[in-house]
Parts: structure tokens; sequence; C-alpha cells
């Protein structure tokens, strides 16, 4: 987790800065040198948002002290990080054994991600134990009815959920830590949150979403464990093979088949976010008991389906509380059959303690 603990820098923060300029400044700053290809947009939003800000004197000084706030935190943060190692690429050799992620058969070309470590290949006679197990005797079955593309068990709402939470990196709909984004960005405004209160929120919900994904893609390097295209398909001594099962599978939107995530299953990435992200608002409001309604961009009326071709309709789902929304979150994979239960609920279990420990440490 990131400590700003020594940051000098700040010391030499001016007096009297608006916070709002502020803000605006130091959200500019780092996304300018994270995207550096959506400059445009970033310039006129932040132009646009300075604009705004009506209660400054005539010499708009209050204004400039906090854009020289927000380039100072800016750049102490962006130095604080230059070498984290963050875009180190490592090899990869996948393991030839039951229980391994392996290549998606129906994607030849899709390859591995690989940037995060070496697959441990120390476990391979406790992972022949597990896939001899009851446990994941049961998870098979789960997916095998559950996940299949054509299942006649699971129902059309359910169908709806999977690919509600999707946002697996489809054009123009972007990767899940967005969707976790958005669900708080409508909750906040519910709220009717202050500047400073948004400010604080929106940085502890992704230093939880960040770590989250530091964390279980550590252990999915470590693990290695495959994905249910493969492992349903290839069969264990205590599981049928399955040689054309198919996944309903992370929705392309169009930009053709549906797939299967290219990294290992275990835990699962999308149950690891969304839960540091629900639990981290349970933290910040103190209840759970939060009622919001939310329409996803997978069901905006723009994005299309890879399966009828179609615009899919608009969708706005209701959620009376936190834990609804969270369950859906963790369920949608497996309706997907993309992930093992077991990847969802360690996953849960990981994502909550990682936004407990940062909600008490920086609170």
């Amino acid at each position: 987790m990131f400590r700003p603990d020594d940051m000098p820098e700040t010391d030499r923060v001016p007096r009297a800065a608006a916070i709002d300029a502020a803000i605006t400044e130091a959200a500019y700053q780092i996304l300018s040198t994270m995207y550096q290809k959506q400059q445009k947009l970033f310039n006129e939003t932040r132009d646009d948002f300075l604009s705004t800000i009506t209660y400054d004197n005539p010499n708009n000084d209050g204004i400039l002290r906090g854009i020289q706030v927000g380039r100072l935190l800016a750049s102490t943060i962006l130095r604080s990080r230059r070498s984290n190692n963050s875009d180190l690429v490592v090899n990869y050799t996948p393991i030839m054994a039951p229980g391994y992620r392996q290549q998606d058969p129906t994607h030849p070309n899709q390859g591995f991600l690989i940037r995060a470590s070496n697959i441990v290949g120390k476990n391979v006679h406790a992972r022949a134990q597990y896939l001899d197990s009851q446990k994941y005797i049961n998870d098979y079955n789960q997916i095998v009815s559950l996940g299949s593309r054509n299942s006649q068990v699971r129902t059309a709402d359910q169908t709806e959920i999977a690919i509600f939470w999707g946002y697996d990196g489809a054009p123009k709909i972007g990767v899940p830590r967005r969707v976790y984004n958005q669900v708080v960005r409508v909750i906040a405004m519910q709220k009717k949150n202050k500047l400073e209160e948004n400010a604080r929120l929106f940085a502890l919900i992704n230093y939880a979403i960040a770590d989250a994904g530091i964390a279980a893609w550590e252990t999915k390097y470590y693990s290695g464990f495959w994905r249910p295209i493969y492992g349903i398909r290839q069969g264990t001594r205590k599981t049928a093979a399955i040689s054309n099962w198919l996944p309903l599978g992370s929705p392309a939107d169009g930009a053709g088949d549906n797939f299967t995530p290219g990294f290992p299953s275990y835990v699962s990435g999308h149950s690891t976010f969304g839960s540091a992200t629900f639990e981290m608002l349970r933290l910040f409001y103190k209840t759970d008991q939060i009622q919001f309604q939310f329409q996803s961009d997978e069901y905006n009326g723009k994005t299309n389906d890879s399966f009828t071709g179609q615009v899919r309709p608009e969708r706005v789902r209701q959620y009376q509380t936190l834990p609804q929304a969270e369950d859906e979150n963790y369920h949608s994979r497996i309706y997907l059959g993309v992930h093992w239960p077991n990847d969802q609920e360690e996953g849960k279990i990981m994502g909550q303690s990682i936004a407990k420990y940062i909600f008490n440490t920086l609170t």
C-alpha cells in the first residue's frame, strides 16, 4: 500500500488555496501523465471546471494557489511511484499439469497476461489433492450448470447480471475498476457529498482497488489455477471431461466472440475489486443499508452484444443494500462461466480485508 508518510514537499503548500482548484489540478496532472492520448479531453475538462469557481477575488489568487497545491502534490506522488516496477515484464512458462492455467482453446491467439510474477510450481501434489476434493467437484458441477453458454438452468435475470457487471476491457467501456468507480459516484451524488468528502472517498476507494489488484494478481500468478473452460474440457479423475464445453464468457461487446480472460483464475479480480469497494463504502458511510440504482455501460442502449449482433437495451438495476450489489458482482463471474465459486469466495475475503486495513490505517 502507498504510504504518504515522507512527503517533505507538502511543507511548502501555500495558505488560502482554493481546495476545488487543488483537487482539480492534482487529478489533471495524474491523468495527463498516465493517459497521454486523452490529453485534449483532460485539458477541456480542467478548463471547464476551473471556470466554474466563482467565489475567488478578482485576481484569482486562491485559484492560482490551489493549482500550485495540486501540482505540488501530484508531482510528489508521481515521483514516489517512479521506481515501483509496475511496468516490469517477466518471463512466463505455463506449467503443463492438471489444474494449471492453460491457453483458452477457443481463443488460441489470446496469449497470456504476464505483467506479474513467475508461476510457482511447488504445489502440484497439493493441487492434485484439491482436484479430487468434494469442494472442487461441487464447483465444477455449479459452473457446468450455471456458466454454460446455453445453460438451461441460468435464468434470464442471472444472464443479465453476468453481463451487467462485465467491463472486461471492451472498447469504450474499459476495465472492471471503472464500474466500481461509477457505482461510488452514483452513491456519492445521491448522498450529496461535499467536495472534500468526495476527495477522501475516492482516494480511499481507489487505494483499496489498487491494492486489491496487486494482491489478486500476485495470488493469480502464484497459484496459476486453471480457468473453467480448460478444467471442464480437460476433466480430472473425479470430474468428466466435456470436450466441447463453452462458457457464456466475458462480454466482448461486438468485438468478436465472448471469451475467457487471459490470466489465471484464482482469485477473482472482480470479486476482490468489488468487495474492496463495497466494504470501503460500508466503512465510509458507517452503514451498508444504502439504496441506489445503477445503469451499467454494458446495458446503456449503445453497446453491442456479440451473440445477437444487436445493441443491448438500456437496463437500470435497483439495489436495496450494498450487500445485494456486492452479491450480484460476486455471482456474475460464475454465471459467465469464467470463474470457479472458490475464486469468488476467496476474492471476497481478500477484498474486504484490504479495505478494512486501508481504512483503519488512513483514518
